[in-house]
């Protein structure tokens, strides 16, 4: 076999209940699960044979997207009318070929394939990690890459959040847009964008996330303070910041705090309410 990178695992396919409990399909090096895979004689996607797939010209670009010499794949099933020969993977959302683009939820309609371009990496971040029981009985570090992420092309910007049918931002500058890249957040000259939805009030040139590497929930302009794409009345932008609560077990929960009240999303809490929730 050429070096394609598909995964060659050595077991009886008509064994298989589930690939996502078997620890052969488990990377260590990357702390993954493995989606596309070969037992030599064909090739899968998790428990399903993907027909007249050619093992000796496959690629694998990630969990979502693949191709052979004759066909193009998304989530193992062939993608009608895309050209391997153009086809590729432009981020762990996306992917395009000389005519049509994709992700998810299938091809994306009345799009320009040649001006398309990502604008982050895709991913929802920050990056999901769960402790993941196998057949074996071992629990492994298991990261979970869900595809998030902003794309455009010279008319419009596009939100894919994993649910179904990709969305255009109606409102969003094309040539302004840029994302946060992490899966939530992005802006123009005009607006802050909370996925597809605005953020009513908030102002693109001083508009920041309060926390950007431990919360995507809470940001703030000069003027106020939101949750999501909600703003929250009487917040005090000044003193405003997260408080991190602890519950047992090491479990970790992030609330509002400022000089007058804790806040719970939108709403004002007690601390000793937090210290039941994150204890319950």
């Amino acid at each position: 076999m050429k070096d394609n990178n598909l995964t060659e695992i050595d077991i009886n396919y008509n064994l298989i209940f589930s690939t996502d409990i078997e620890p052969q399909f488990y990377d260590s090096k990357n702390q993954e699960l493995i989606y596309y895979w070969t037992d030599k004689k064909r090739v899968y996607w998790k428990e399903r044979i993907i027909k007249n797939a050619d093992i000796e010209s496959f690629i694998v670009y990630n969990r979502l997207f693949a191709k052979d010499k004759n066909r193009c794949y998304l989530q193992g099933t062939s993608i009608q009318n895309s050209n391997p020969k153009k086809f590729t993977s432009l981020n762990n959302c996306y992917a395009k070929d000389e005519n049509y683009v994709w992700t998810t939820g299938g091809i994306i309609k009345n799009i320009d394939s040649e001006t398309f371009e990502v604008c982050d990496d895709g991913i929802q971040k920050p990056i999901s990690i769960i402790k993941k029981e196998f057949k074996d009985n071992s629990f492994k570090t298991v990261k979970l890459k869900i595809p998030y992420g902003y794309a455009k092309d010279k008319d419009n910007v596009y939100y894919e959040n994993y649910q179904g049918k990709t969305k255009v931002l109606k409102k969003a500058n094309s040539e302004t847009f840029r994302s946060l890249n992490n899966g939530y957040y992005g802006l123009d000259n005009s607006f802050v964008f909370y996925g597809q939805n605005i953020i009513q009030k908030a102002n693109p040139k001083t508009w920041k996330l309060i926390d950007f590497e431990n919360n995507k929930w809470f940001s703030k302009d000069e003027k106020s303070v939101f949750y999501t794409n909600k703003i929250i009345k009487g917040a005090d932008v000044e003193t405003f910041e997260l408080y991190k609560a602890k519950g047992k077990g090491g479990y970790v929960e992030y609330f509002g705090k400022d000089k007058n009240n804790f806040y719970n999303n939108t709403e004002t809490i007690d601390l000793s309410e937090i210290e039941l929730l994150v204890n319950e």
